[in-house]
């Protein structure tokens, strides 16, 4: 019944990534995973191999950046709380003109 009404089947989900898409849409995501990860397989450059990635990791951010983490404390042989992910913030300004700068909203 699901399939019928563009809905992907919850049994699906139980064992996928989550998603509140409608079916054709789910299927175009899960084929741009599965592409990402048939290039992963097919690409061995810079010494990547994939059976040193934890793939539930790729469906839950929190899990792969923890993953990552772990993954550098042990390359670097550092513990892993002397690791840490550094970022920053930017403005960001639509050059074409279509999103006015923050201070004109």
């Amino acid at each position: 019944v699901d399939l019928t009404c563009d809905v992907t089947p919850g049994s699906w989900l139980a064992m996928s990534f989550p998603s509140s898409t409608v079916l054709p849409l789910y299927l175009d995501n899960l084929h741009e995973r599965i592409g990402f990860l048939e290039e992963l397989v097919a690409d061995k450059q810079d010494g990547v191999d994939l059976f040193k990635f934890w793939l539930p990791g790729f469906f839950d951010q929190t899990s792969f950046f923890a993953s990552f983490l772990e993954h550098n404390a042990r390359k670097l042989e550092l513990s892993l709380d002397q690791v840490t992910f550094q970022w920053s913030t930017t403005t960001i300004y639509d050059e074409v003109g279509l999103v006015p700068p923050l201070e004109e909203q």
